[in-house]
């Protein structure tokens, strides 16, 4: 990441303002309130991604001069945390988060910035083409080679587990062009793009992505150090943790309210004080997330090595806590868990989607203590 955009967005240790952080909140709870029960249909889906882009959601981390509010990246704790909160199951981390800081590590140039500008907007959905097997972080992200001629880039290219395939309308790919690393932007109408596209159990659709032909060397974003995607990354695993805490809060409502009204020999089932247990020991696990995904949001401000340890811990704990509040809610719903009209299917599902994203708790628990152990070698070495 070129050293203007990784000094403001790893900067500003200081606590957000209060009516700020309630004014995400409320913008939470609006589109809530204005979301359709109609099918999810491609119409409702784009006026839906109209919406979360006129609330400024895409634009948090964005700079003032692309049309952001170049917020702190605490503010990824509080708007995902509410996304989670009131049941909202996209994954839009992938595009306002994950697409937008990699845009953002690429050299400052007319066609990024006009697509960053655009994606702020909403007009622009890019997606990071990164995975190419399942299970893998971004230490195994390959470099595809490039060649090129007379202004053009020549490639073959594929990818897989994309988000957003469906919609999106730019696939960022990492090549290495020119003796330079960077993305290849790829527009979905561009001539040798195919999607395969694969329904998940979580309702979403991943996309295996190949693309074999020539593209304007314009579309070619080089980065300015080897190391440029690292906050994107990080930035993302905050977020996707936070989305997870406030997922986790909403299935934890709705477990306590049935076991509180679904009557067992003549008693409320919450009076049952093994259930009680349960519940505690769900909020228990959820209450350990959300001040380790909090601890992210603020660590931010020492720089990213801190937050990249703080965001593998945040990423580490908020999936083993999704993983047993979800198997304890089934456990205490019982049969009426599993109906399609009930929403904690819907939410269960968007916590296993997200569990192993960017890496699943065992991966961010090694990574974690790799990076402990370097920091005390290191130091015995001083």
């Amino acid at each position: 990441m070129s050293s203007a955009p990784a000094a403001r967005l790893f900067a500003n240790a200081a606590d957000l303002d209060a009516e700020l952080a309630e004014a995400v909140r409320d913008s939470v709870r609006a589109f809530v309130r204005n979301r359709t029960s109609e099918l999810r249909s491609d119409e409702v889906m784009e006026r839906e991604w109209e919406q979360v882009a006129e609330a400024g959601w895409f634009g948090l981390l964005a700079p003032e001069d692309r049309g952001g509010a170049e917020l702190p990246a605490s503010i990824l704790v509080t708007l995902y945390e509410a996304l989670g909160r009131w049941g909202v199951t996209e994954n839009y981390a992938a595009v306002g988060v994950l697409a937008l800081v990699a845009l953002e590590s690429c050299v400052d140039g007319p066609s990024r910035n006009q697509l960053i500008e655009q994606l702020v907007l909403g007009r622009a959905r890019p997606v990071l083409c990164w995975q190419s097997h399942n299970g893998e972080d971004e230490r195994a992200l390959e470099f595809t080679s490039a060649e090129g001629a007379n202004g053009q880039v020549q490639v073959t290219l594929r990818r897989a587990f994309v988000e957003f395939g469906d919609t999106a309308t730019n696939f960022c790919f990492p090549v290495e062009y020119d003796g330079k690393r960077g993305l290849l932007v790829i527009e979905r109408s561009q001539p040798g793009l195919e999607l395969d596209l694969q329904p998940q159990l979580s309702g979403i659709q991943l996309a295996t992505v190949t693309f074999a032909g020539t593209v304007p060397a314009t579309a070619f974003f080089p980065f300015s150090d080897h190391n440029a995607l690292r906050p994107a990354f990080v930035l993302t695993r905050i977020a996707i943790a936070a989305h997870l805490t406030g997922l986790m809060e909403k299935m934890i409502e709705l477990t306590s309210d049935y076991t509180s009204q679904r009557m067992q020999f003549g008693k409320p089932l919450a009076s049952n004080q093994v259930v009680q247990h349960r519940l505690a020991d769900m909020w228990g696990q959820k209450e350990l997330a959300r001040v380790s995904v909090a601890r992210a949001g603020l660590v931010c401000g020492s720089g990213i090595t801190e937050a990249e340890q703080a965001a593998f811990a945040a990423k580490a704990i908020s999936g083993s806590a999704a993983e047993f509040v979800t198997k304890w809610a089934f456990q205490l719903h019982g049969a009426i868990g599993y109906t399609g009209e009930y929403s904690l299917g819907g939410l269960a599902a968007a916590c296993l989607s997200f569990m192993p994203w960017l890496g699943a708790p065992r991966a961010m628990r090694r990574r974690f203590l790799e990076i402990e152990r370097s920091t005390k070698l290191e130091m015995a070495g001083e």
